[in-house]
């Protein structure tokens, strides 16, 4: 299968480069940034404002979202529970969960499994398959905002399940110290795609609030 390009995942300089090669201007990247994240279209027929040809090669050369939804599980509270399937096959979570206060807080996972194996916990029995790559775990969150806009909401907050009880503490670890640069990192890396994405939304003046939660702490 030829590699398509992740509408959910790229950046506004990095599609105006691309629409430019294909020798169409570049401001329709930003129209098709609108269409996906300020809109939530999934198909690009939808696209309206966009020529029908680039349309065409559009859905040849890229894809809206790389995850395929293989079961989502809605609660009486509204909380979202998904399950998704990836490339290679492996399944990962990812939860939304709104509150009374407006709030809207996504826990999403950055990892395939678990090294954990509690025996109680359903993932850490899969046991641990890989770390997720960056658009991997920033598209669990791309896709739940541009739900939530569709319903004139916003996400507030990004948490990531079971961060810390997928590895057995040792302070004085190597490992584990690469482990939590790894995650600040990536960190930086969430708040800095987020900012390039939301402030086409919200003309600068709502960006989306990151927060960190360290389970059992």
């Amino acid at each position: 299968m030829p590699f398509k390009v992740n509408l959910l995942t790229i950046h506004q300089a990095e599609l105006e480069t691309l629409i430019d090669s294909w020798g169409y201007p570049k401001y329709r990247a930003s129209q098709i940034l609108q269409w996906v994240h300020a809109k939530g279209v999934d198909n690009f027929d939808h696209m309206l404002n966009i020529p029908k040809e680039l349309r065409h090669v559009l859905s040849e050369r890229t894809t809206i979202g790389s995850l395929h939804l293989q079961v989502e599980r809605v609660s009486k509270d509204g909380t979202r529970k998904r399950a998704y399937r990836l490339f290679d096959g492996q399944l990962i979570e990812s939860v939304l969960m709104p509150y009374e206060d407006g709030r809207n807080t996504a826990c999403i996972s950055s990892q395939a499994g678990c090294a954990q194996a509690c025996s109680f916990c359903a993932t850490g029995q899969m046991g641990f398959a890989r770390q997720l790559t960056s658009d991997e775990i920033f598209e669990q969150v791309a896709k739940f905002a541009a739900e939530l806009r569709k319903q004139d909401g916003r996400l507030s907050n990004i948490v990531f399940m079971g961060s810390f009880t997928k590895y057995n503490i040792d302070c004085h670890n190597r490992g584990f110290l690469r482990y939590w640069i790894l995650q600040f990192l990536l960190f930086l890396l969430l708040l800095q795609r987020s900012h390039c994405i939301f402030q086409a939304w919200e003309n600068h003046s709502q960006i989306i609030a990151m927060s960190w939660m360290l389970s059992d702490v």
